[in-house]
């Protein structure tokens, strides 16, 4: 909402209940929601190298007894590695083994450099739950489902590697060293150790390491696992 402040929302909360604890909750939630307008889609997005896709036809076999990481299936087109469709695993009630894309559903294709907060109401509107984040020549770069959404929204402190990789962003070993995955925000960065950082259009570490090490990178930048 442009004409209303975060601190706007904020002060609305504070007035519409005394429970100290529902009041920080609420606050959370709130604050996390109008993050989600200054939340660039590839700072939230699963990876494109942690995707698990699968050209149809797609049998129940290929999965090898297990779910994938993100809990979907994403299916790609017949000529290409672009994502053109997916299937959330846990809503499957009934199902072909030889054909699972007989489930999938149709996702929304959002460019990487476009809010979150438009990344989701492009999903609300469609009635998505997966959007494809695309780089400028349309190639799936990764990947944002609703529960990824949701865990920005309400979890206290969002992290994206304690949702896809488990760990820790930011790890003090020893005085004076730190261990940090590659996907770590440089926000977060400049917030944890509380200093300014030189300007750079990578939004992650990672894609602070690859353009020092390799040159400067022709297309969004590329997210490590470490």
């Amino acid at each position: 909402e442009q004409v209303l402040a975060s601190s706007d929302l904020e002060r609305a909360i504070e007035l519409s209940t005394t429970d100290a604890k529902l009041l920080e909750g609420e606050q959370t939630v709130l604050r996390n929601i109008v993050a989600l307008s200054e939340l660039r889609a590839d700072e939230s997005m699963r990876p494109a190298t942690q995707l698990q896709r699968f050209c149809p036809p797609v049998a129940i076999s290929d999965l090898e007894g297990t779910k994938t990481r993100s809990g979907y299936l994403f299916l790609t087109e017949q000529d290409s590695e672009n994502i053109a469709s997916a299937v959330r695993l846990d809503s499957l009630w009934s199902i072909h083994p030889d054909h699972l894309e007989a489930a999938a559903e149709p996702v929304v294709y959002v460019p990487w450099c476009c809010s979150l907060a438009d990344a989701t109401g492009q999903m609300l509107t469609g009635d998505r739950e997966v959007a494809v984040v695309v780089n400028e020549w349309g190639e799936s770069v990764g990947a944002l489902t609703m529960d990824d959404i949701l865990d920005v929204v309400f979890t206290s402190n969002p992290s994206r590697s304690q949702r896809l990789l488990k760990r820790e962003p930011i790890t003090q070993i020893q005085p004076e060293l730190w261990q940090a995955t590659g996907m770590t925000n440089l926000r977060r960065l400049a917030e944890y150790f509380e200093r300014e950082l030189p300007e750079t259009h990578n939004q992650t570490l990672g894609g602070v390491m690859q353009e020092e090490l390799f040159g400067p990178i022709v297309s969004v930048e590329t997210f490590a696992d470490e």
